[in-house]
């Protein structure tokens, strides 16, 4: 009787738990991607470092006229992912913070909107890239963007420079800012070298992420090598903004896949041997930072716009001075302007907008940076193209800190790659957007509770 009972319970649970979605199962695009899509997100994560040197076509650039047709195809063919990815958190972060930059704007006399409008050009530049990166094909495909365009970089670096960099000797500061100077005056790439060195490092942490998850021989070693060719790379532009985001992107894939595993002890004995023996030592002279003031009474750079930030915080803290004074009679009357009458930005997004529009602005930033967290992927382990996406989310976190326009459309790409991945490629099907955390003794949505009911 106890035997026929069971058997009927049993068959009554089958199709119930047939039914019922696994939570570590990974939900798939309805529409997976060709490979046009493949290249149109692959193509701005190419383009984008090379822009200032690349020719325009009836006067746009290639970026530009890349955008249209994004826009064009997204909204033709793919309206539906469209719909599906537009209100997602991160996204609405950066309309909410849109919105708060152009009413604190609007309330200040000789208002300029031009920045918030490039924001608006790079939030739909996100919404396509969004759209776009719906499978891990295209995901993948645009690693190896930032692979071939490291990679390039990091070619040109070391035949324009490495040679002069190893001859040259400098002892402090001073002597190494000239030298940095003299090496690169004719810059091949045409190119900011804090960018260039912004760019290898991400190259690199995308080399290292897939080269210490690869399966086979092949592709173990052929990222490796681009991955170090690429690390030293980033000294050669002799950017302490670059360096400071290299050691970032390295240490945030080397805690996400496992600092104590095998492959990660060896990675980081041969990046060490790397910068001892490769690095030219003229490079370290410049990596220093200090508030002091030389013989002729200047302060180094970073260190001015710094403290001028904490000198005239009581004039900007509650509302701002807006975009248009601070680049107005306001920046020229400010610490912020040279002796020449050049204005100076924060070179820190974040004390940029405080600058612009007060505390609201860095409340709603703030909002950014937190949905930016939760839209990562959360579990890593031995995914190299998660580990990868993490290390492009920290180094844009750590380029944020030293650079002030936030309409660099550097941050379009990242949080384009952000809501596409976690909507289409990270999401589990029984969970919503954003992740919700369960509090401590709380059963995790869409877990069965295993724990014992106690009785009294």
């Amino acid at each position: 009787m106890n035997i026929a009972a069971n058997r009927f319970l049993q068959r009554r649970q089958i199709p119930a738990l047939q039914s019922r979605p696994s939570v570590l199962q990974r939900s798939r695009p309805q529409v997976a991607t060709n490979r046009l899509e493949q290249a149109l997100i692959m193509a701005p994560v190419i383009l984008l470092p090379l822009e200032s040197g690349l020719p325009h076509i009836g006067g746009f650039s290639l970026m530009y006229l890349l955008f249209i047709v994004q826009a064009g195809y997204v909204i033709s063919k793919r309206p539906e992912c469209l719909s599906k990815i537009w209100n997602h958190p991160l996204l609405v972060a950066v309309y909410a913070f849109l919105g708060v930059g152009y009413l604190m704007e609007s309330s200040h006399p000789n208002s300029d909107y031009y920045e918030i409008f490039r924001m608006v050009q790079n939030v739909c530049g996100s919404l396509f890239i969004a759209s776009l990166c719906r499978d891990r094909t295209a995901l993948r495909s645009a690693m190896y963007g930032y692979l071939i365009v490291g990679t390039y970089e990091s070619i040109v670096l070391f035949r324009g420079s490495y040679g002069a960099l190893s001859g040259a000797t400098a002892f402090d500061y001073g002597e190494a800012d000239r030298l940095r100077a003299q090496v690169f005056e004719e810059n091949p790439l045409e190119a900011n070298l804090n960018a260039l060195a912004f760019s290898t490092a991400q190259a690199t942490g995308v080399a290292l992420a897939l080269a210490l998850t690869a399966r086979s021989s092949w592709s173990r070693y052929l990222p490796l090598g681009i991955g170090l060719v690429c690390f030293v790379a980033s000294f050669l532009p002799m950017s302490r903004s670059g360096v400071a985001i290299l050691a970032a992107v390295c240490a945030s894939v080397v805690f996400s896949y496992g600092v104590a595993r095998f492959k990660t002890l060896a990675i980081g004995i041969v990046i060490g041997a790397a910068v001892l023996i490769w690095v030219p030592s003229a490079v370290l002279s410049r990596l220093s930072f200090s508030t002091e003031v030389d013989q002729f009474g200047r302060m180094e750079g970073r260190a001015a716009v710094y403290t001028a930030f904490f000198h005239h915080l009581p004039e900007f803290v509650m509302l701002g001075v807006g975009r248009g004074n601070f680049w107005g009679e306001w920046g020229k009357q400010s610490m912020y302007s040279s002796e020449r009458g050049q204005i100076s930005g924060a070179h820190n997004a974040y004390f940029q907008m405080t600058i612009y529009w007060g505390l609201p602005a860095l409340f709603a930033l703030l909002g950014i940076l937190w949905q930016a967290y939760r839209s990562l992927p959360g579990r890593y382990g031995d995914d190299g193209l998660a580990i990868a996406v993490l290390s492009i989310a920290v180094s844009l976190f750590v380029w944020s800190l030293t650079v002030h326009n936030l309409y660099a459309k550097e941050f379009s790409i990242g949080f384009g790659l952000l809501a596409g991945t976690y909507r289409w490629i990270w999401s589990r099907p029984n969970i919503p957007i954003g992740r919700p955390r369960s509090r401590p003794g709380q059963t995790p949505p869409g877990k069965p509770n295993h724990h014992k009911i106690k009785s009294y």
